[in-house]
């Protein structure tokens, strides 16, 4: 006890006499000197991953919940970026019609946006509406020709729709853009999926799970690539991988003609 009450004693004093900021100004350069937490390869924030993108989708971090959110009155009018956010709240819930509706509203105030466009192309894809989807992806490109997300947006619905050749060349511009996207990789190693360049299309599946191993999307396609190649112990694999995964990977792919 006596030692304690010593080392507070002396604890107190070292406090007094300045020590403590400069404990604070000791820890404050710890943390700075802390390496940052890097962002996975592939991040897109919430629901926003890419069209045909099956695999983790990091979070933005979690708020406090919120009371349930109304359209703006004329009283009070939301500007763009907040109808935005609007219609990502409603996405995040899978209520992608009314999501639309904010974003129509964006589209319509002051946010009229490469952003604006992408993310209500996206909400399209989710309904399975793709040509509304191809759109407003064509719509973000003509206001940035270069966005990576958008050309891969269009690239994928065009996919699905098969419009092959066109798929190919905005997933080729995207890649020009932004060569290590793990995402645009998979949505052309699906085209040539469907263009039955299959070995192009294990070649693109391979390097988009080179960044992103556990996609059950990129596994599943590389499979069905072995698969028609002949390769049935490598499609196994694969295959069961992905269904790993994403149970119901192969449901996804049969809706889009690949089986």
């Amino acid at each position: 006890m006596i030692l304690v009450l010593a080392f507070l004693r002396k604890t107190i004093r070292w406090a007094i006499a300045g020590g403590m900021p400069a404990l604070a100004t000791t820890l404050a350069a710890i943390a700075l000197a802390a390496p940052a937490q890097a962002q996975p390869q592939n991040y897109y924030p919430g629901w926003a991953a890419p069209p045909g993108y099956s695999g983790p989708r990091p979070q933005r971090p979690v708020q406090p919940k919120r009371a349930r959110e109304t359209p703006a009155t004329p009283a009070a009018p939301a500007d763009g970026t907040e109808l935005l956010k609007r219609g990502d709240s409603f996405a995040e819930r899978g209520d992608f019609d009314r999501a639309i509706e904010q974003y129509d509203r964006a589209i319509k105030a002051d946010a009229a946006t490469t952003e604006a466009y992408y993310r209500r192309g996206l909400a399209y894809s989710r309904k399975n509406d793709h040509r509304r989807a191809i759109a407003d992806f064509d719509e973000a490109i003509k206001l940035t020709p270069d966005d990576a997300a958008s050309l891969n947006g269009r690239c994928w619905e065009r996919a699905i729709l098969d419009h092959l050749e066109q798929a190919l060349e905005d997933c080729n511009a995207a890649l020009k853009v932004k060569a290590d996207d793990g995402n645009v990789l998979d949505s052309r190693a699906f085209t040539y999926l469907k263009l039955e360049r299959y070995d192009e299309a294990i070649a693109d599946y391979t390097a988009a799970l080179a960044l992103e191993p556990k996609v059950a999307g990129s596994l599943y396609g590389r499979g069905m690539a072995k698969l028609k190649k002949g390769d049935a112990a490598g499609s196994k694999a694969d295959l069961a991988a992905a269904r790993a995964i994403k149970a119901d990977v192969a449901r996804d792919f049969a809706r889009y003609g690949i089986k």
